[in-house]
């Protein structure tokens, strides 16, 4: 429940503000319906920046975790851009569901963290992730997958959702992989 501050107390504002932003995350009745706009907003941002994983998936099962996540991650960046830093851990964590047999949760879950990693580096400031100092995503951080299964066609799917990447079309994920700035485009190859 929001309890109503006085205006004379020094902190009244930064105490207020913190206190609807708790009563939000939470839930809260009174504040229902930004409640609902953060869920929303933040699966959104999870549509936005997974679009490959999302394609692996189908709507409904890619919707309901995008739902899940976004009530129980909170964001750890101001910038909403970047939310789902532990999105792929999530999507790994699914390989121990009901429906592990399903889906291939790491092939998944390594797909999310190549987009979160493509999203890092298309919002850092201009001068970072240039070719002299690029984002290294370790293949011993990718799950370990059967790599013959999977290492073909997973750049032709990254290309397709992220135009604005030039990815070499054999991406390997049984080998570490760099993002980097080339211009207005990202270029993603094994190291």
């Amino acid at each position: 429940m929001l309890t109503r501050l006085k205006p004379t107390t020094p902190n009244a504002y930064s105490n207020s503000l913190e206190q609807f932003c708790n009563a939000v995350v939470q839930g809260d009745d009174e504040v229902a319906s930004y409640s609902n706009n953060y869920q929303a907003v933040h699966t959104s941002a999870l549509n936005n920046t997974f679009a490959t994983t999302r394609t692996l998936l189908p709507t409904q099962v890619f919707t309901a975790l995008a739902q899940v996540y976004a009530k129980h991650y909170q964001p750890n960046q101001w910038d909403i851009n970047l939310y789902g830093d532990q999105f792929s851990e999530f999507l790994k964590a699914q390989n121990q569901s009901a429906k592990s047999s399903q889906y291939d949760w790491l092939l998944i879950a390594n797909m999310a963290a190549i987009e979160y990693a493509i999203s890092v580096v298309y919002y850092a400031a201009d001068n970072a992730f240039n070719s002299m100092q690029p984002l290294k995503i370790d293949s011993d951080k990718l799950t370990t997958l059967d790599v013959s299964a999977h290492d073909t066609g997973i750049g032709h799917l990254l290309q397709q959702q992220h135009p604005y990447c030039l990815v070499n079309h054999r991406l390997l994920l049984s080998n570490d992989i760099l993002l980097w700035r080339e211009a207005h485009r990202i270029r993603i190859e094994n190291s």
